[in-house]
């Protein structure tokens, strides 16, 4: 398993799958891995899948609610859940 830690060293999430970078990356328009990490942490400790949620964040700015690559979006619409 890979450890994804920030600048200082101290772990944001573990894993940092490539389904994740995937989905609620390139999906939603993020292109940074310091973007999606705090993301993965959140799903991972709400219980539920990146993938699905990836996907449901990318219809979610399809449908006009956000632009994508749009990170403080995605994060309220996980506090939201």
């Amino acid at each position: 398993s890979n450890v994804y830690a920030d600048d200082q060293g101290k772990e944001i999430v573990s894993p940092l799958e490539y389904e994740t970078l995937g989905l609620m990356g390139s999906n939603c328009g993020l292109e940074d891995p310091d973007d999606v990490a705090p993301l993965n942490a959140v799903v991972n400790d709400l219980g539920i899948d990146t993938i699905e949620v990836g996907a449901m964040l990318g219809v979610l700015m399809e449908a006009g609610q956000a632009a994508f690559g749009d990170a403080v979006f995605m994060m309220a619409a996980l506090e939201d859940i």
